[in-house]
């Protein structure tokens, strides 16, 4: 007989967090500094999974490595984001790299551990020449001292050549 066709088990469904980030998320306040400018970076992590979780984030420059910027936990709910202001002062020239690592260790179980990176690319400028500054502007006085003399001599010159009214 078809009296006895019912049946149940139960079901575990697992349950994880999947942070990511991309190249798009990092937006500098200046993506061409000159050396020795002051830069902020805005960092949008995202979790994509349902569920909420602590992130740990590390942010540093590939001129140095061993240094972070930022290495803290941020907590970001399910299906959400948070943002991150991270402070940077440009002192070495030419191109840096700032590269933002989620979950760097590796320790908390997620869908993917694929999209944890983002790197922006910096190109820092060389500080100006303060001897050349200091050149341009003593030329500019010289010409200007040198004009004004000429202007007092031609006019001098003019007086001792006209007749007296």
């Amino acid at each position: 007989t078809e009296d006895n066709n019912m049946g149940s088990s139960d079901i575990v469904v697992f349950v994880l967090p999947d942070f990511s980030i991309s190249d798009e998320d990092i937006t500098p306040s200046n993506s061409n500094p000159a050396e020795g400018s002051n830069v902020s970076f805005r960092i949008r992590i995202r979790n994509t999974g349902p569920l909420g979780e602590l992130c740990s984030v590390r942010v540093y420059m590939s001129t140095s490595p061993k240094s972070s910027l930022y290495n803290q936990n941020v907590w970001i709910s399910g299906n959400s984001y948070a943002d991150i202001v991270v402070y940077w002062t440009a002192s070495i020239p030419g191109e840096n790299t700032l590269i933002v690592v989620l979950d760097p260790n590796e320790t908390i179980e997620e869908v993917s551990n694929d999209n944890n990176r983002a790197e922006l690319l910096i190109d820092v400028e060389p500080a100006a020449d303060e001897t050349t500054n200091t050149r341009t502007i003593l030329v500019v006085v010289a010409v200007l001292v040198a004009g004004g003399a000429a202007a007092v001599f031609f006019l001098e010159q003019r007086k001792k050549s006209s007749p007296p009214p």
